[in-house]
């Protein structure tokens, strides 16, 4: 709710858990791992945990904090006897014809880029996406892992991805 309080323990450890430190991403790790365990419990009831699996979105080379957040997560889950696999989408380096300086722009300063724009970046990203690894979760349900939402459109294209599968949920 309105004044955000920018010094509560949320707001306060973002920007470094968006960097990857170590205690902001245990800060919210320990956060999601509740949620998860209890949305595990909700809807495991006769079912075996490798009906789930936990990801988050593709990665290039190093794993963002999404990335570092489900790693977490999951090793909280098996701690708490609750194994369920980690599938980590990998994307593939594709070279791109950049032809002026706001290609440049709109390629390397995404976060700036307005909805449309966003949106073809991501049908290139999707095109590089590691096929092998999106079907371990043909199948199954899925806890999706992500640190940011704003306008939903990594969002939009998990769903379509997952829709195409399909999970269960």
């Amino acid at each position: 709710s309105l004044p955000l309080m920018f010094d509560q323990p949320l707001y306060k450890n973002y920007p470094a858990m968006k960097l990857g430190r170590a205690e902001q991403i245990d800060f919210f790790s320990q956060k999601l791992f509740v949620v998860a365990k209890d949305l595990l419990q909700q809807h495991n009831r006769g079912k075996l945990t490798s009906d789930w699996a936990i990801t988050a979105p593709p990665y290039y080379e190093l794993p963002a904090a999404a990335n570092l957040l489900t790693r977490n997560v999951k090793v909280l889950l098996r701690e708490q006897g609750l194994e369920i696999p980690l599938v980590e989408q990998r994307l593939h380096q594709q070279q791109v014809a950049i032809n002026n300086q706001a290609e440049f722009d709109n390629y390397y300063q995404y976060s700036k880029n307005n909805l449309q724009q966003r949106i073809t970046a991501r049908q290139r990203v999707q095109q590089s996406l590691d096929g092998d690894g999106i079907l371990q979760l043909k199948g199954r349900s899925v806890i999706i892992i992500n640190d940011i939402n704003v306008t939903g459109t990594q969002q939009l294209f998990m769903q379509e991805t997952l829709a195409q599968l399909p999970v269960r949920e």
